[in-house]
């Protein structure tokens, strides 16, 4: 049988973990069956699909202005505003909202979108996030009469134009976590068939030998220094305040301790939260032994350098990537005991859950695996195990592969 092209659609204008996981998804694709292409924001400067040798377009994402001119902006800001935002016209005010913001940021994109459908031509088309975030390429998808399906990969809701509009004509949609899947599709108020499919992990990449001592000679942290990391964007629903918090605590009973934040600021935030963590680090005594390497291509070589990761998002976390590439790199992972991670982690089995939000209660779990290193020892083979079972990239593939098929299968 030829195999059939899936075209993948990403327009985040900059790189994270959703383009991480469509990376490993799109390049594991058992090609004697579906052959990937991809379109691209031209802001995104991720580059690993080239790199893996598969076909891509880019498109201009603009980053639209939300405020309206004149009187208008004056009335949206006023008493008048605010009453037709609660009052009996909120419906019909948010719905001239929705029609605003499909007209401005929807429409632009769908032409150059449905010009690499035609140029690809594939047989499905893959949409890397939820409905509310992908509306351009559902619309193009419609357009060109090609089945889409969305891969929810955030709590973004929808809004009635998604619900009624573009939900409707989607063949199917994949969720990272139970989670998200109950969070959408409580949401998106319609049955379209769906799958539940776990982000994975190509375990190949952390087996890189477990050598601390390039990471420790950069940063200047003693061979013989705890090192707690912390992976991700750097923005505040992440928590990296949290994790500078229970560091400040731990550092009271374990005076040696480093600690490493990894990450970009996220683009809606500026420089500003990351800023407040460095005068938070300054502070609280740390500017000496918290360290900030900006964002980073290396993470399998710096998890292979930490002791400990910690995951200290404040608001639930849809699916927590960097959670299981801890695993896979057999450390010890303290986790922020909602969404997504609740499914991954099994308390004191597989790695640790504390509150979200709750400093104290991070540094009682950091200072007791300081304190017992069999225990992280332990934490790590179990995190590692759960990783091979559960989180490997062929099962994830598979899992995909077999949606397409059904979706494929019920065109005829």
């Amino acid at each position: 049988m030829t195999a059939r092209r899936v075209l993948f659609i990403d327009l985040a204008p900059a790189a994270g973990g959703s383009v991480v996981s469509l990376y490993h998804l799109a390049s594991h694709l058992d090609t004697a069956q579906y052959e990937p292409a991809i379109v691209l924001s031209r802001q995104n400067p991720f580059d690993r699909f080239a790199t893996a040798g598969i076909p891509s377009v880019r498109v201009q994402t603009p980053q639209w202005q939300q405020q309206q001119p004149g009187a208008v902006s004056t009335m949206r800001a006023g008493r008048l505003g605010e009453a037709m935002r609660r009052g009996r016209l909120a419906g019909p005010w948010h719905f001239a909202g929705d029609l605003r913001r499909y007209r401005n940021d929807v429409l632009p994109l769908v032409g150059p979108i449905a010009a690499a459908i035609e140029r690809f031509r594939p047989a499905i088309v893959h949409l890397n996030d939820n409905v509310s975030l992908s509306r351009p390429g559902v619309r193009a998808a419609w357009r060109t009469g090609r089945p889409a399906i969305c891969h929810c990969r955030s709590f973004d809701p929808p809004v009635t134009l998604d619900r009624w509009l573009l939900a409707p004509r989607l063949a199917g949609l994949i969720f990272i976590s139970q989670a998200v899947a109950q969070q959408q599709t409580a949401a998106l108020r319609t049955h379209i068939d769906s799958r539940v499919i776990a982000n994975a992990v190509d375990l190949a990449e952390f087996d890189v030998p477990s050598d601390a001592s390039a990471l420790r000679a950069e940063l200047g942290v003693p061979l013989d220094a705890p090192l707690i990391g912390s992976l991700g964007r750097i923005t505040a629903w992440k928590g990296q305040h949290i994790f500078i918090d229970a560091l400040a605590r731990v550092s009271q009973q374990h005076p040696g301790v480093h600690g490493v934040v990894v990450g970009a600021p996220d683009q809606s935030d500026g420089t500003a939260y990351a800023e407040s963590l460095r005068r938070q680090a300054q502070k609280n005594g740390l500017a000496e032994r918290l360290h900030f390497t900006g964002p980073r291509r290396d993470v399998p070589q710096i998890l292979a350098s930490l002791d400990i990761l910690v995951h200290s998002a404040v608001r639930p976390e849809p699916f927590g990537r960097v959670i299981i590439e801890g695993m896979a790199a057999r450390r010890p992972v303290v986790a922020s005991a909602s969404g997504g991670a609740t499914e991954i982690i099994t308390n004191g089995e597989t790695g640790l859950l504390t509150p979200p939000g709750d400093a104290a209660a991070l540094a009682t779990a950091l200072d007791r695996l300081l304190r017992d290193p069999a225990g992280r020892g332990q934490l790590a083979a179990a995190g590692r195990r759960l990783v091979e079972n559960r989180y490997q990239i062929g099962t994830q593939v598979a899992a995909v592969q077999d949606f397409y098929d059904e979706i494929l299968a019920g065109q005829f």
